[in-house]
């Protein structure tokens, strides 16, 4: 199995995820808390739609859920198996969503999924068709709207940068760390609202990504409602109202 592209052992894999897990679950300020607010206590189920390490999953079926942890990559399904194990109301599956039968679950999770997503309608599109009906979609993803990401847009010689930016991609695309899409609060609601679904939640996380220059913090936290709203990145929390399946073309 590989961490960050890297072959490691088991032994390496299970000290590297649970020190991980044990320093986001101390960093209150972590997203890692937000996105949990955002799911009461309860006993429905839950896909945690593009799981990676698992710790969600964990962390939700601990709430009392039902999950099911899915993953397009076998090597992080492999990683959830060893280290989490035969864990209770928690199972790991690599396959497609579209395997999924209509109207399979109460909540969809999709953390830090859709900016590597080609066809971000159809997407959403699927995760419509397995929620039940009133079933809640909760999604964090980059806030395009922080001074960090604004600042790249402001340089004199942008030709330059989205040239590199161009050359980079054709030659060394990576699916699993590229964010291909990006999104302010306003946009990313009519989009996710124009495939069925009603805004009930908004958090920004994780503070504001201040450009990285030597006289700065890397975030600033701010207690400012209007402040926050540039926070580097954010969470929703929608209901489903009705079925609305995007085409391929449309």
């Amino acid at each position: 199995m590989k961490l960050y592209g890297q072959e490691k052992s088991n032994s390496e894999i299970l000290s590297f995820i649970h020190k991980y897990v044990d320093s986001v679950k101390a960093n209150k300020r972590d997203r890692y808390h937000d996105i949990l607010s955002l799911f009461p206590e309860g006993n429905g189920s839950i896909l945690d739609y593009g799981c990676g390490w698992g710790h969600f999953s964990i962390a939700l079926s601990e709430k009392g859920y039902n999950v099911s942890g899915q993953d397009l990559s076998q090597n992080e399904i492999d990683i959830c198996n060893l280290v989490w194990g035969n864990h209770k109301n928690v199972i790991f599956e690599h396959k497609e969503i579209v395997e999924y039968k209509n109207s399979s679950f109460d909540y969809v999770l999709s953390n830090q999924v859709i900016e590597h997503v080609h066809n971000a309608g159809n997407y959403i599109s699927q995760i419509n068709r397995i929620l039940k009906k009133d079933g809640c979609l909760v999604i964090a993803l980059p806030n395009v709207m922080n001074p960090r990401h604004m600042m790249k847009c402001l340089n004199k010689n942008i030709s330059n940068t989205l040239l590199n930016v161009s050359k980079d991609t054709l030659s060394n695309y990576n699916k699993t760390h590229d964010h291909i899409n990006a999104w302010d609060p306003v946009h990313f609601t009519r989009l996710i609202s124009s495939v069925g679904f009603s805004f009930v939640e908004f958090i920004p996380m994780e503070g504001v990504a201040l450009p990285f220059m030597k006289v700065l913090p890397s975030y600033f936290y701010s207690r400012s409602k209007r402040l926050r709203n540039l926070s580097y990145t954010m969470a929703f929390k929608f209901r489903k109202v009705k079925d609305s399946q995007i085409r391929n073309f449309d």
